[in-house]
């Protein structure tokens, strides 16, 4: 990697430019009518905030659309996949990826056409302090862009704005933590200090908090695509072997930044010699199996035969099938991949082996998800791509296949963060929604299966009518045990939406209302069951404790204390499945406390 980028992080001059151009944006957004509007009437309702950050985001595009012409898309991409993570980098772990791709979703809004001079690593582009101060005003930029989304969300979340003295620092994305959410520390400019921060609200902060706790959590690709449909996955992550050989069929992620030793990677190769014993090449993104028949086990119910996947969703995984294909032939183009996220070739190469495997691939596929729509020629596939933008609010990657007189360059990592983000499950009702429902109940019994707490011997009481005094008391989606305890769950399958991920308002409390009035039903099933052991078709007598739970396939944003609050254990009543699946694999002799 280009030494000048990869140490721009410990770079004084860098840092001082980051923080300037933060003022220089920030002073051209307050000059906006909207902007002025708003810090006259100095507290703003949560419905006010909302659209003023709102507003705030489009204004911003706009002073910011002139200076991504400064450079082609494929030119910014060099830089910023050069740019290390620490630049991008904050509290959580997914601040990094999130920072990168939008500012190449950004970046990919440039129209600019520019030719690269091939070097011995592929193509190159020129790098001197005039670049350094391109990438600093960028990265500025997409710190203001991440910061206006996050307030958007705490505005939809009910937060209330202040350009006042009454106003919360320590939990505001404004001014005081504006410079510490990029870990190479950006000054922040005191100007900042009069826009708008987040009244102070303990409830919703704290809330936030633990809402970013419970999604500070790594888990399987398979988890966290599953996820996005409302379904999840119960494989336990660490007992999976390494993966990172897979390159037919995978999906590449973002890591830690790592010395990678690559001669196994190599083995095989005739210039495999190439590579020195001892050399080690600094990675940042990995491979793992896409695994497309668990994928898509739901979409071949015959209930789910019209629905198919995004046309995003599509375009992405039509791409990391062909790309993966030319990496099983090309491993020093994989080692590349492992390194910037992005491998290039001749277009001759890409037009002929990728038009030859077009056809395959999308069998494979349909072999899987046998509804899939996909353009019916490579030609075709081609175009959509080109025309395929993706969005920076939601974050979802664009166009993955990006086309130049010269070469091709394959984005296997915005074809996989792309996938992900557009693979939702359609907002639909009646049998499609009832079928996710009940796949979404077996999910969570596998995964009770899958532990100690399995107890075959009461599975008969588990999605029967339960009835108490000749009326119908309640159904149990899962059943298990935890020592001489019984564990009854209610499982809800919300699908993880566009809206949603955008933070809009509807969205946030529509599904924080389903599962707040979940918890408080099935804590009044429990107190029932628990003051009525034996029913006219249940026999609970022989437990210490009922243990309930309400299960999401994702952690939801909720204020509720009581949904927040612990059932036993560590385990809160609203629990998504991963903390379920944590609880369930912890000692079942220790002592809750």
């Amino acid at each position: 990697m280009t030494k000048l980028l990869q140490t721009i992080s410990d770079d004084d001059k860098f840092r001082q430019n980051v923080s300037k151009y933060l003022l220089e944006l920030i002073a051209q957004l307050k000059k906006f009518d909207f902007f002025k509007a708003a810090q006259s009437k100095k507290r703003l309702s949560a419905l006010e905030s909302g659209q003023f950050f709102a507003d705030c985001i489009g204004a911003m595009e706009q002073i910011f659309a002139h200076h991504i012409q400064a450079y082609s898309a494929m030119r910014w991409m060099y830089y910023l996949r050069r740019t290390p993570n620490s630049v991008f980098s904050g509290d959580l772990h997914s601040t990094v990826a999130n920072n990168r791709a939008l500012a190449e979703i950004y970046a990919q809004r440039s129209k600019r056409v520019e030719e690269a001079r091939w070097g011995q690593a592929g193509f190159e582009f020129r790098l001197d302090d005039g670049t350094l101060r391109h990438v600093a005003r960028f990265v500025a930029f997409v710190f203001i862009m991440n910061n206006l989304q996050v307030d958007f969300r705490f505005a939809s979340k009910g937060g209330e704005y202040t350009f006042g003295a009454e106003s919360a620092p320590k939990s505001s994305s404004w001014g005081t933590k504006a410079a510490p959410l990029l870990t190479f520390k950006a000054k922040s400019p005191a100007v900042a200090t009069s826009l708008p921060r987040l009244v102070d609200s303990d409830e919703i902060v704290l809330a936030a908090r633990i809402y970013d706790q419970r999604h500070n959590v790594r888990s399987t690709f398979l988890g966290h695509a599953l996820t996005r449909a409302g379904l999840a996955d119960t494989t336990d992550a660490k007992n999976k072997p390494p993966e990172y050989m897979t390159l037919r069929e995978a999906i590449w992620s973002l890591t830690e930044e790592t010395l990678f030793s690559p001669q196994k990677l190599l083995e095989g190769h005739p210039q495999a010699d190439l590579v020195e014993e001892g050399m080690k090449a600094l990675v940042r993104f990995g491979p793992t199996g896409i695994e497309l028949d668990a994928l898509f086990d739901l979409y071949r119910q015959p209930a789910m035969a019209a629905i198919n996947i995004d046309d995003g969703a599509v375009l992405h995984l039509i791409t990391l099938l062909l790309g993966g294909r030319l990496l099983e032939i090309r491993r020093f183009a994989a080692l590349r991949v492992m390194e910037l996220g992005y491998f290039v070739v001749a277009l001759d190469e890409w037009d002929g082996l990728a038009g030859e495997e077009y056809a395959s691939v999308c069998d494979r596929i349909r072999s899987a998800l046998p509804q899939l729509n996909a353009p019916a020629t490579f030609e075709l596939f081609s175009a959509a791509c080109h025309a395929y933008l993706g969005s920076a609010w939601p974050i979802v990657h664009g166009n993955p296949v990006r086309t130049t007189p010269n070469y091709v360059c394959i984005d296997m990592w915005a074809a996989s963060m792309g996938f992900i983000a557009a693979f939702q499950f359609p907002k639909v009702q009646g049998q499609v929604a009832n079928e996710r429902a009940t796949w979404f109940e077996d999910v969570v019994q596998e995964l009770i299966d899958s532990t100690s707490s399995a107890a075959p011997k009461i599975r008969s009481l588990r999605q029967k009518p339960l009835t108490l005094g000749g009326k119908a008391l309640t159904d149990i989606d899962a059943i298990g045990t935890r020592g001489r305890d019984l564990l009854i769950v209610s499982c809800k399958s919300i699908p993880y939406t566009m809206d949603y991920d955008r933070g809009v308002y509807n969205a946030i409390r529509n599904t924080e209302t389903t599962v707040v009035n979940a918890v408080a039903h099935w804590k009044g099933i429990v107190k029932t069951l628990d003051a009525t052991r034996v029913g006219d078709n249940y026999n609970l007598s022989g437990f210490d404790r009922i243990i309930g739970v309400v299960c999401t396939p994702f952690a939801v944003y909720t204020k509720s204390a009581e949904a927040l609050s612990s059932t036993t254990g560590n385990l809160r009543w609203a629990s998504s499945l991963d903390e379920l699946a944590h609880f369930l694999r912890t000692d079942t002799e220790q002592t809750d406390e």
